[in-house]
């Protein structure tokens, strides 16, 4: 009866918290981040609740999606859009994170993992996908639906995923110790290499003077080598928060391009989009390394062993002296 209740409880709890976690993060979107055409640079939301339905069992995904939906209602509401735009909104942001999950489950047969390249190719696919769909049903909910609008909503939902998802699921996994791990860092490390990246960022994006976008990414690929994709996802998500708070206050080098500020926005998309496509797959690629040598090792541990205990050996032949020796 103890278990039935506390697992009761678990089950309620996730989507509560998946939708707290929505609300704060789009209203803070709306707030710091609003483009011109009242879309936010990056909408962190999608990539918050893509991560709740892959972390959460298949039954739990009605209530994620319901507690979704409450809190993309009251965000929209609460910035002064209409009853049926909200309602739109809403559903076309729904659909993006429920196609995403159901593309990303029907490729898998296990829990996702970004240090797996096929795996990691596959999430952007189903990132890319998802996002044509939400931006071609919001489309419909605007007084004047324009390409323009379709592609800035996909470019927002689909920085969303790829920068916030990847973190939470890399983080989960590091929590848990199994599957993609960040590397034996101590935490001390860990905070000092965020703190560099956040340092360059705001070095980088709280001057209008010099184009110093290439700093972001000398920083992220540091973070990529210590920390592996932990580093790579907290990097990227680093360098969008800063740019895009600066950016909407009117400073960083975007500032530079003699564009409106509809073009700047989609510049700094590009930029974070290109930021993600050089630091994540090499994560990936590291990590996929240090899990193949851990089961070399792993391999060569139970050799030892087995020889040990059937006394038996081998012959090991080093190349450099010419000799042959008895294990």
């Amino acid at each position: 009866m103890i278990s039935s209740v506390q697992t009761s409880g678990a089950d309620i709890l996730a989507p509560v918290i998946t939708g707290i976690l929505y609300y704060i993060a789009a209203i803070f979107a709306l707030d710091v981040s609003q483009g011109q055409d009242g879309i936010a640079t990056v909408w962190p939301p999608s990539g918050i609740l893509l991560a709740a339905l892959l972390i959460s069992p298949r039954p739990a995904f009605a209530w994620h999606l319901l507690a979704a939906a409450i809190a993309s209602l009251a965000a929209n509401l609460a910035i002064g859009n209409p009853g049926t735009m909200s309602a739109g909104f809403t559903l076309a942001n729904l659909l993006e994170s429920a196609t995403a999950a159901l593309l990303i489950n029907y490729r898998k047969n296990d829990n996702l993992s970004l240090s797996d390249p096929d795996q990691l190719i596959d999430f952007c696919i189903a990132a890319f996908v998802s996002t044509i769909i939400s931006a071609s049903v919001a489309m419909w909910f605007i007084p004047t639906p324009s390409l323009l609008f379709c592609f800035s909503w996909f470019s927002t939902d689909l920085l969303g995923i790829l920068l916030v998802t990847p973190l939470i699921m890399v983080t989960r996994a590091a929590i848990r110790k199994k599957g993609v791990r960040p590397s034996n860092r101590s935490s001390a490390e860990v905070i000092g290499i965020f703190a560099m990246v956040a340092g360059v960022c705001a070095l980088t994006f709280s001057q209008s003077t010099y184009p110093l976008l290439f700093l972001p990414m000398l920083a992220a690929l540091i973070a990529v080598s210590r920390l592996g994709l932990a580093g790579a996802a907290g990097a990227v998500l680093i360098a969008g928060s800063i740019g895009s708070v600066s950016t909407s206050l009117g400073s960083g080098p975007i500032m530079l391009i003699a564009a409106g500020p509809q073009i700047k926005s989609l510049f700094f998309q590009f930029y974070l989009l290109s930021l993600f496509s050089a630091s994540l797959p090499i994560g990936a690629l590291l990590a996929a390394r240090r899990k193949l040598l851990g089961q070399v090792s792993e391999s060569v541990r139970l050799l030892q062993l087995a020889e040990s205990t059937g006394q038996l050996g081998h012959w090991r032949l080093d190349v450099k002296s010419e000799t042959v020796t008895w294990s």
